[in-house]
This record gives structure tokens, sequence and C-alpha cells, in this order.
């Protein structure tokens, strides 16, 4: 396990405007003005396996999983005591399970989860029907002393989503670098409406993210870099400049990158029925939202002026943000 995390936490919060008044005492306008932040804890629970014992090696699984605890750390308010990471020899079947069975007794409900899985997947074919949809194959994790041929050493989608299932979290959210990981999704349920909505953040949710569909290998990137699932993760939170990265967003994004034959997917996990309708969202933290007075004002500029009815518009909204906003700076402009 790195010991890069269980040092001191960085205070990012500290860094973000005031939610809801600006320094002048004004309401910000945003969507989420009205939006109060969950108090729970965010938990980061990465799992990256480069060195098997009996499974050829992987290259980037480490550098994945800490670039993407580093990311969250910096700019989404991880802290450090949040952040555990199990890496190569420490990847073992009983820690993993050992680690998910803390967070079955120490998760609370306002507190959000983000298990991350980087190493080798196992496909076992069921030998039943093979009808789209039918078909009862099982999909593994492989634990670092995993030994090919014998799934009783791997970890089964089913055992992670029992976990799941008794994590009392407000947001679960599962990533997947493996073969194989999209057998974890119900086939054909996938998340492709847009809705956000800052209501949405407030309702469980259960969530994954997979770097291939159910009987796709996928690739481990280039040597020194990382996996092209991860590239896309990293890039789309590194690229981010609104106040909340949606999960259905970063789905969206991550679902297009279709790969040398893979393709990501991902969705709500419709096994666990009384969690639907909720949405996990990456609060940016170095977020700083413009004063009420700032939004109204740039709107108020970009009104059009160009016949009497337009005209007539524009002099209402300036009358009302003089009503509104009278110690504004702005004021003696619109006057």
């Amino acid at each position: 396990m790195s010991s890069e995390y269980q040092q001191k936490p960085i205070d990012n919060q500290s860094l973000l405007a005031d939610d809801s008044v600006s320094r002048a005492g004004r309401t910000s306008t945003s969507q989420y003005s009205n939006y109060r932040e969950s108090s729970g804890k965010r938990y980061f629970f990465g799992i990256a396996i480069d060195k098997y014992q009996h499974w050829p090696q992987l290259r980037n699984a480490k550098r994945d999983v800490r670039s993407i605890a580093k990311e969250l750390k910096e700019k989404f308010g991880y802290h450090d005591e949040d952040i555990y990471l199990l890496e190569d020899e420490d990847a073992n079947r009983e820690n993993i399970i050992s680690r998910l069975d803390l967070y079955e007794s120490s998760v609370e409900s306002q507190d959000t989860l983000i298990i991350y899985f980087a190493g080798h997947g196992h496909l076992k074919e069921g030998k039943n029907d093979r009808k789209e949809g039918t078909g009862k194959d099982v999909g593994y994790w492989i634990p670092v002393e995993g030994k090919q041929g014998t799934t009783a050493s791997y970890i089964s989608n089913s055992t992670i989503l029992e976990h799941v299932s008794h994590i009392n979290s407000l947001h679960t959210f599962l990533i997947v670098d493996a073969c194989f990981s999209g057998i974890i999704l119900k086939r054909g349920e996938t998340e492709s409406q847009v809705r956000k909505s800052p209501e949405l953040i407030q309702r469980p949710s259960r969530w994954a993210l997979c770097s291939g569909r159910h009987d796709e290998a996928v690739d481990d990137g280039p040597d020194g870099g990382h996996s092209p699932f991860a590239q896309g993760i990293l890039k789309k939170l590194n690229s981010n400049r609104e106040e909340y990265l949606f999960v259905g967003d970063l789905v969206r994004e991550i679902r297009k990158n279709k790969i040398r034959g893979q393709q990501p997917d991902g969705g709500p996990l419709r096994q666990f029925e009384e969690e639907r309708g909720g949405e996990f969202a990456f609060q940016n933290v170095n977020f700083i939202r413009k004063p009420a007075d700032e939004e109204f004002w740039e709107r108020l500029q970009s009104m059009p002026e160009e016949n009497t009815a337009e005209l007539t518009v524009k002099r209402t909204a300036a009358s009302a943000f003089c009503d509104q906003f009278e110690n504004s700076v702005h004021v003696p402009e619109v006057i």
C-alpha cells in the first residue's frame, strides 16, 4: 500500500469561495445556489496491480490509479486520510475484501465512495443459451495472487456487488479498468440521457464505468503512460471548469473513446432498484462563483436593443437590477 495518502490532509475547501454569498454579501444566482453540499466524506479506494504473481505483468495500473487519486485530491477535495490504495503484493484477495468490509461498517449515509480497480479481469463463459442477454457469463477481478484457471482465487463481480449493496453511502461509483469489465453492467441498460440537476446529487446512486464491454479485452497503454481508459478519465477531470462534473457527463464522454476495439461503457447499476434516480457529481473545489450582480450585469449588457420592444425589455431589466442590487458598483452605469 502506498503511504503517500496516509499523511495529513490538504484542506482544499479553503480555496472555494462561499457557496451562496459573495464577499459583498450578495447571493449567487448559480443553479446550485440553493443546493446544500453534503457534509459527508469523500472516499477513494484504489486497487492497482502491475506485478502479478501468475498473470502477465501490466505497465500502467499503479500510475493510472495514483494519477486519478492526485487529481481528486488537488481539484475535487479528497483528503489524504480518505484515499486508500492497495498496490501489487498488497492487492491480494484478503486485503481487498477486508477493505470492503471496513467500508460496510464505516461509510455513512452522506458519504461518497469511489472504488477504482486497475488490473486483470477474467470472463467465465456460461454453457447455457448464448443468446444476447441470456448467457450465464461470470466476471471476475484478478487479485495479485490469483492463479490462472482457478476462479476460487479471484473476486467475482457478484462478490463486489454484494459488498456495494451493504455499503451505506449516498453515492458509490465503481470504475473498472480490466478485461471483460463491462459484464458488471446489465446489457442494454447504460445511461445516455442528459439529466443534470442539483437535486440528483441529493438522491442515492450506484453507478459503474468500465473500460470495455462484457466480452472485450482492453489496452494497458504504452510503457510509462496511461491506459486509454484512464487517460480519458484524467483528461475529463482535468479539463472540467464547471462547479460540478456529473458522473453521467463523464460516462458519456468516455463512451465516445472507442480505442483498438474496446468500447468503454457505464451507467447506473440496475441491480440496486431502490437506488435509481440519483447521480454522483465531482465537486470542483477550486470553482469560484461570480457574485449575483455580476452575472445579472453580464446578461443585461448582452440584451439586444435594436427596436422599441427590445429597448423596453432591457429598461425593465435595468430597473430590476437597480432595485435588487442597489449597492452594486454597476448601478451608476445603469442610471
